[in-house]
């Protein structure tokens, strides 16, 4: 599972450009106008037209947003209307919402129209069982997607599995296009050529922090191929950064080259931090640019290029044979040059490459393919045998990690202190060792409404706040460990930060996915208790939850779209983010004008004020007075009479919803 670390409790909410938001409430898929809901295929139809359909809102003439307050899978009966517009589809993360065309045709097909320019993202959603062959849009390129002259796609957060192509991008096909792809998974898609995608004539293309594995191609380009035309048809630029090329296969003969990579002509790569391993192909298992890479450029740091297999010919990793031209710019890993005489042999050279030769060849000592922090998938460093990778490289100011650990040596893990080198410590390749991952940030403001004294809360309690979480007893039952050593002056008490999948029109409600005790602050912020280590979550949407042990509950209206190592945030004191259900909240006159706050009385942490929290709650701690006591509605450290008539009393027969 591809997760990301929250490590720390920002001000990014879907739908922020002017545009219509489109929310798919139902996983059906028919084609009957008056269910009252709104499916996948409905809001595309409510995109184009700019129209409402069904239980769809209509679209807008600007970018429109497909957004989901299901999870699950949608299983299509027939390919999708094909896309007219620029249009984002947001989805709540690839473990949530599985989206199967079921071979009906393309994923999401697009519609050919002139002058192009138009937009495409796609985010949050696993795509399956798309055939290009199949599609309403003539064409046997891409099999989940094609984009065409002029185009652009932007892919994030994304799992692209099981599409294929007759012709070429088993998963994306893209002609003069300009392609993204950031944190993106392609796996298992097969195509003539391209199984992961293809690309041809002048497209731009950018590939940050994303998995490319086993997929297939009966030609060239087992992960990736590009344009094999004819010369001077136009130069590629392709970017490709902390990603991972590995398990993919290239025809079986010697004309298919590129297991993990077939370069174009006259393209211009660029690789940093990434790792090419165990692809196969007939020639040239990992990279190839021999031949029909006439006069294409590639330049490689801090990546391995190594274990990748030549079935029937040379160039197991890299084959610059006859043409291409190959610029290292050191802390590589090459096990074997052959057919690579542009990375001369060295341990290390004298670009401080690791490479050794077809007589000679690495033996590079590296894990399997698996899940070790970070948005890829990535095979870790070993250090048995001769090591040739941990504290062997070379640090740049904008290296990161291929998992995004660090920026520079104050950051950056030295892995093996020890060993002697006469570098910096960095390791070669993409994955250090023991490096410590990025992680993103989520804040969240939040007001108490008996603690409310005008802008900011009182802090009356510092001297009765425990130092461990309280949330460990009915009805909260949350074992977190969160704990502090003091309890801060600004600190007002503790409280239960939650994220849930699903969606208040989904059948199944709400699903809590992680829940940490943290730290309200005078002034609506929350903080981290000491020994406070995150949680994590997979990128998408999530709803925001908010707990209090005297307060009633909230939760956010809409969900928040959580990214890798970006800062998120939700406000709860605005009414432009407002939290689920009538009057869910109490609203205030202040100084800083109208804010909203947590309704207080509920002293049994059921959901509800009602007469239980006055006879059972207040009365009972009012004669004996206890500290930290769940009736002190106010949280100024007394139970009096001020807590039942100001704080209980108007908040009296409220619920949360």
């Amino acid at each position: 599972m591809r997760t990301f670390l929250l490590a720390a409790l920002l001000a990014t909410l879907p739908g922020a450009a002017p545009a219509a938001d489109i929310w798919v409430n139902t996983l059906v898929d028919d084609s009957d106008p008056t269910t009252g809901t709104c499916n996948l295929r409905e809001a595309i139809t409510a995109a184009n037209t700019n129209a409402p359909v069904d239980g769809c809102a209509a679209g807008d003439d600007v970018n429109d947003t497909i957004y989901f307050s299901v999870t699950g899978t949608i299983d299509l009966l027939l390919e999708l209307p094909p896309l007219t517009g620029s249009i984002r589809v947001i989805g709540p993360g690839v473990d949530y919402l599985t989206i199967d065309v079921n071979g009906f045709g393309r994923l999401f097909p697009i519609q050919f129209s002139a002058p192009n320019g138009k937009v495409f993202e796609f985010a949050g959603f696993t795509g399956t069982g798309g055939d290009a062959s199949a599609s309403t849009i003539p064409g046997g390129n891409g099999g989940a997607l094609r984009l065409n002259n002029g185009e652009t796609g932007i892919f994030r957060d994304l799992r692209l599995t099981g599409n294929q192509a007759t012709g070429l991008g088993g998963a994306i096909d893209c002609f003069t296009c300009t392609l993204t792809l950031e944190r993106v998974t392609l796996d298992g898609n097969s195509a003539s050529g391209g199984g992961g995608f293809s690309y041809l004539r002048e497209a731009d293309v950018r590939v940050v922090e994303s998995t490319i594995i086993n997929n297939t191609a009966a030609g060239d380009g087992g992960g990736i191929k590009g344009d094999q035309g004819l010369p001077d048809s136009g130069n590629s630029e392709i970017d490709i950064f902390r990603t991972t090329i590995s398990q993919n296969v290239a025809g079986s003969s010697l004309g298919d080259t590129g297991g993990g990579f077939s370069i174009g002509i006259d393209d211009t790569v660029f690789v940093s931090s990434s790792t090419i391993v165990n692809n196969t192909a007939g020639k040239s298992g990992g990279v190839n640019m021999d031949g029909l890479g006439l006069d294409a450029e590639i330049t490689v740091r801090n990546t391995i290029i190594s274990n990748n297999t030549a079935i029937t010919g040379t160039g197991p990793n890299v084959s610059t044979s006859f043409a291409g031209l190959v610029t290292s710019l050191g802390g590589n890993v090459i096990n074997d040059n052959t057919d690579a005489s542009d990375f001369p042999v060295g341990t290390p050279n004298t670009d401080n490459d690791f490479v050794g030769d077809g007589t000679a060849p690495l033996v590079i000592s590296l894990g399997p393919l698996q899940d070790n922090g970070g948005p890829t998938l990535t095979h870790l460093p070993l250090l048995s045998g001769t090591n040739y990778i941990v504290d062997k490289g070379t640090c740049f100011s904008d290296l990161y990690d291929q998992r995004g650990a660090g920026t520079d040596s104050s950051t950056r893990i030295f892995d093996n202190p020890g060993e002697t080198n006469t570098l910096d410590g960095c390791d070669s390749g993409a994955v250090e060792r023991g490096a410590q991952i990025r992680t993103s940030k989520l804040d969240v403001d939040i007001l108490l409404s008996g603690a409310h004294t005008d802008v900011l809360m009182r802090t009356d309690l510092t001297s009765q706040i425990p130092l461990a979480q309280p949330y460990n007893t009915a009805p909260w039952n949350y074992a977190g460990p969160e704990s502090l050593t003091s309890v801060p002056s600004d600190m007002v008490d503790w409280v239960l930060l939650e994220v849930y999948k699903g969606g208040h029109d989904d059948p199944g409600g709400l699903t809590l996915i992680r829940r940490r005790a943290v730290l309200l602050n005078d002034n609506g912020s929350m903080s981290a208790p000491d020994n406070f280590n995150g949680f994590r979550v997979d990128p998408g949407l999530y709803y925001i939850g908010v707990k209090h042990r005297n307060h009633l509950p909230v939760v956010s209206e809409l969900p928040v779209e959580l990214e890798w190592n970006q800062t998120t945030t939700y406000n709860f004191r605005d009414a432009a983010t407002p939290a689920f259900g009538l009057d869910a909240q109490e609203e205030l006159s202040t100084t800083a004008g109208t804010l909203f706050a947590l309704w207080p009385g509920d002293a049994n942490g059921n959901g509800a004020v009602n007469a239980r929290d006055a006879l059972n709650g207040w009365f009972v701690e009012f004669a004996i007075q206890p500290p930290y006591s769940y009736a002190d509605y106010n949280l100024d450290g007394i139970v009096d009479i001020q807590d039942l008539l100001e704080e209980w009393v108007p908040s009296n027969g409220r619920w949360a919803e």
